[in-house]
């Protein structure tokens, strides 16, 4: 902890932001903007998917790194109580809600969604646990060999997207990016690099330009045996995707470091703003679960009756958000058990 690296934290808290604030525009701006899927022409929401989760995966590939040489055991068993114990218990109290609703409106309890629930909740977290075991077995037996590593990526383009298997698929690669850039010391040196800044900066306002319904991985998947989109076109959106999630990745790292940087040396009273994400950096896995669970759950019925996107509602409506998650942290945390079970702590 005393090693802790706060810069790591801020980039966690302004990324949990803007997934917070993408669920937001979904959940928040009305029936018609959720119904009709019209948050997906959104500019800022396309801002905001062409690079958020890619950038958390590989924030989470760079911090597992740390602990790669514990051992398989280790890492498993940690990973699964972080990560999947609370995607079960949550889901079973989703499974809870849904069949005492059902109840209440006369229709029978679906078993199925009883099994299919854990497998589909929270795919990021199964992500990041799926992504970490595939490192660990490669590491151990392939010595980390590149090649290993993109035979994995080049079968994954044939394995069926069922069950969020695209969205494993898709984040996989900036998990490995993380942990390689781990490996390879970090990239520090290219931090004060303007010229690659400058580059980064028109190439993704160029690809963002490009961004467009089938962009988005929940829409036209990953597998290239796609029946509803031709093999060549569904390559194309692939590396089209990998490309802008990458760039715009790198491209957020070297902004949110510059102006990190520039508040603490000249803008004092910026400052606090630093602080506040950090503060959030340390608490993302429960404000991804909880917002998740309440914008299904509470935001997107209080925002029913909305008839268009009001951008500065969506923006109180975040804060609001992260502010009940952070308060319904804190209740958790008081008791261990809810603690362990709900948010994986360790301790």
């Amino acid at each position: 902890m005393n090693n802790r690296n706060h810069f790591l934290d801020y980039l966690k808290g302004f990324t949990i932001t803007l997934v917070v604030l993408g669920h937001c525009i979904q959940y928040g701006a009305g029936s018609i903007m959720l119904e009709e899927s019209l948050f997906y022409e959104h500019p800022i929401f396309k801002f905001i998917y062409s690079f958020h989760m890619p950038l958390f995966m590989m924030v989470s590939g760079y911090l597992f790194a740390f602990s790669i040489n514990k051992g398989i055991g280790y890492n498993i068993k940690r990973r699964f109580s972080s990560l999947i114990v609370p995607v079960l218990s949550w889901s079973m109290l989703s499974f809870l809600f849904w069949s005492f609703s059902s109840i209440l409106k006369g229709e029978p309890i679906s078993i199925l969604r009883l099994i299919k629930t854990p497998l589909t909740h929270l795919w990021f977290l199964w992500a990041v646990f799926w992504s970490s075991c595939i490192v660990l077995l490669i590491h151990k037996y392939f010595k980390d060999r590149i090649l290993v590593y993109l035979l994995c990526i080049l079968v994954s383009f044939f394995i069926p997207d069922d069950y969020n298997i695209s969205m494993y698929k898709f984040v996989f690669p900036y998990f490995l990016m993380g942990y390689a850039w781990n490996k390879l010391g970090g990239a520090k040196k290219y931090t004060s690099n303007n010229v690659i800044y400058i580059v980064l900066f028109f190439i993704f306002g160029g690809l963002l330009l490009l961004f467009d319904r089938n962009s988005y991985i929940y829409i036209s998947g990953h597998c290239l045996l796609n029946d509803k989109i031709a093999l060549l076109p569904q390559l194309g959106i692939d590396l089209y995707r990998y490309l802008i999630g990458f760039v715009g990745s790198c491209f957020m790292m070297l902004t949110l470091y510059k102006l990190s940087n520039l508040i603490n040396t000249r803008t004092l009273c910026f400052k606090p703003i630093v602080s506040i994400l950090e503060y959030l950096g340390k608490n993302t896995l429960g404000i991804y679960i909880i917002s998740v669970h309440l914008n299904v759950q509470l935001l997107a019925r209080i925002c029913g009756q909305f008839s268009h996107l009001n951008f500065v509602w969506v923006l109180v409506e975040t804060i609001l958000m992260i502010v009940i998650c952070l308060m319904l942290i804190h209740l958790i945390q008081r008791y261990s058990i809810l603690n362990r079970y709900f948010l994986g702590s360790q301790k």
